[in-house]
């Protein structure tokens, strides 16, 4: 089928989009790929069907349906700005990746409307889906950007590395006078860095004197 002139492809739609829910996901793999070659007029006719196969449980399957709503025209794409951004939280990396670039094409007012849910998977247990949604924070418009900037602050505090790195790349994009109403909040991130270090230096040093002391005790012991 997927060998056919688009017009004729179409004529096909609704029964391609029935075989989403095949049992084999070599099938429904294929149909997704099949269904990405419609006219975009004629894809926004599937895109519920599709949307629905975000709940796929082959991962595959779950980052090509977001790659072909990607194809969608903005109007249409609108539609499922809040079940993609849900997939933010996807299990697997590919497809929280796929979605971040596909969420980038919404206009940037459209992405705004879904502000609250990612500021609340912000508190992800998954390092990686925080990074993802931080990374959607930074597609955002400079003022609707700056709506969000005391809680991104916070996340300056987040326990992995990458999403710190990430969070301080879309801190970046703020205007200066924006980022300097922050600047208590990120003094006491500094200090309570510095005092952690401290902490760490004293606990290591501590560490190490004990292990001398040891080593010094085992000697004289064997003496």
């Amino acid at each position: 089928l997927g060998q056919l002139e688009k017009a004729e492809l179409a004529k096909h739609g609704a029964a391609l989009a029935g075989l989403l829910a095949d049992s084999d996901e070599d099938v429904r793999r294929a149909v997704v790929t099949v269904l990405g070659q419609l006219e975009k007029a004629e894809l926004a006719k599937h895109g519920a069907a599709l949307a629905g196969s975000l709940a796929d449980y082959d991962a595959n399957v779950r980052r090509a349906v977001v790659t072909v709503l990607g194809q969608l025209e903005k109007a249409e794409l609108v539609k499922h700005g809040a079940t993609l951004v849900g997939k933010l939280a996807d299990s697997h990396e590919d497809v929280r990746e796929t979605v971040v670039t596909v969420l980038g094409q919404l206009e940037k007012a459209e992405l705004a409307n879904h502000g609250a849910a990612l500021v609340h998977l912000l508190e992800h247990s998954d390092a990686n889906v925080r990074k993802a949604v931080v990374t959607v924070f930074g597609q955002l418009e400079t003022a609707e950007l700056a709506v969000h900037g005391a809680t991104l602050v916070g996340k300056l505090a987040d326990s992995d590395e990458d999403v710190r790195e990430t969070v301080v790349t879309v801190l970046g994009q703020l205007e200066k006078a924006e980022l300097a109403k922050h600047g208590a909040a990120l003094v006491g991130l500094l200090a309570d860095s510095a005092e952690h270090s401290e902490e760490d230096s004293a606990a290591a040093a501590q560490s190490t004197a004990g292990k001398q002391s040891r080593g010094v005790n085992c000697f004289q012991g064997g003496s």
